[in-house]
């Protein structure tokens, strides 16, 4: 199991209780790594499912309800990036992850 570190806050992000995890894998390494759940490697029809799969996907459910209720997003970029990012560090790596 994966030791969590805590931080009382991470720029941008200033909620007290946000947990970060120890990184082994670069930001691009891991949009690249395929997304694991307890049985292992989650597959489709075209392949593995990798986190550049599941932060498109989470940031278009994000975008799409961002429409529906009228509310706006000042930079859109920004947000998605922002939204990446707090995946990223608070997501755990397998336990085979590359150094």
């Amino acid at each position: 199991m994966s030791k969590i570190v805590r931080y009382n806050s991470s720029p941008p992000y200033d909620p007290c209780n946000l947990t970060v995890r120890p990184r082994r894998l670069t930001f691009e390494d891991w949009l690249s790594s395929p997304v694991e759940d307890i049985n292992g490697s989650i597959k489709e029809k075209n392949g593995f499912v990798t986190h550049r799969d599941y932060v498109i996907y989470f940031n278009n459910c994000l975008m799409g309800f961002l429409q529906e209720t009228e509310l706006e997003i000042n930079n859109i970029k920004q947000f998605k990036n922002e939204v990446a990012t707090f995946i990223y560090k608070s997501s755990e790596e397998p336990d085979n992850a590359m150094y």
